[in-house]
């Protein structure tokens, strides 16, 4: 199962929910025909979806009143790997391709693995042996991505890998 969004509220009175989406392309919420909710047994059918500018909401079978949507309040947005968005090239990745990558400097130093992904997806956050380091994940820093190897190649600017050193 794959985190796309969050439920942030209802929206109107027949059931609508409005949604933080977790991706870099809101608009992939207009092709879900299924999700599975936090806490929910069963996928839910996805009536309609609506996305603007700044607001993003989507009606589920069998949700029809208030009362109803308000449970899934703050509930979390799930699909599974086989609805994922087809991302547009190789400068976009998902935060689960990238957990578990071993990183490298240019000179070929390992400097440890991928834990997490900060919430803004401006940064990944890398564990290694004897430190934690944030390390920003911008084309300038981060030379290659290989998935199918699970390996990350990066070429930090002067300092960076000793910032947390003791």
């Amino acid at each position: 199962m794959i985190l796309i969004g969050k439920i942030r509220r209802p929206w109107r009175n027949k059931g609508e929910l409005v949604i933080d989406s977790y991706s870099s392309f809101p608009e992939r919420f207009k092709n879900l025909k299924k999700i599975k909710i936090e806490g929910e047994v069963d996928f839910i059918e996805v009536e309609k979806t609506t996305v603007s500018e700044n607001l993003i909401t989507i009606k589920l079978k069998g949700i029809d009143d208030l009362k109803s949507a308000y449970k899934f309040k703050g509930a979390k947005i799930l699909i599974e790997e086989e609805d994922l968005y087809s991302l547009p090239d190789n400068d976009y990745y998902y935060v689960f391709e990238l957990r578990g990558c071993s990183i490298y400097s240019k000179d070929n130093k390992f400097l440890g693995k991928v834990k997490d992904i900060a919430e803004q997806n401006d940064y990944f956050w890398l564990i290694s042996d004897y430190n934690e380091m944030m390390i920003p994940f911008v084309k300038e820093i981060c030379i290659s991505v290989d998935l199918e190897n699970k390996r990350i190649e990066i070429d930090p600017p002067e300092g960076l890998t000793q910032l947390n050193e003791i």
